[in-house]
């Protein structure tokens, strides 16, 4: 495991939760997962990742750091954000 990445456990869900929101807002990149999971280039099981899309240049972070990929210019990015559209 590289050493900017940690396994970390948590004794509830809202210190998971808090420790989440702490790390988003310092612009950090997160992998979560639960239970089992998948491994490989196209897995899909039991895991997430997690970042602020309200920074612009968040999408080029993740396409650098995660999947290694370069600038696509206009077309279109493996990762985009999501955001909820009521309750904020």
């Amino acid at each position: 495991m590289p050493s900017e990445m940690k396994e970390r456990t948590f004794k509830n869900e809202a210190a998971l939760i808090q420790w989440m929101v702490d790390e988003l807002s310092q612009k950090k990149i997160l992998g979560l997962f639960r239970g089992r999971m998948e491994f490989g280039p196209r897995a899909l099981g039991s895991r997430s990742i997690l970042a602020d899309p309200r920074d612009p240049e968040m999408k080029d972070r993740l396409n650098q750091r995660v999947k290694h990929r370069e600038n696509f210019g206009l077309s279109p990015h493996p990762y985009c954000g999501s955001t909820r559209t009521n309750g904020l």
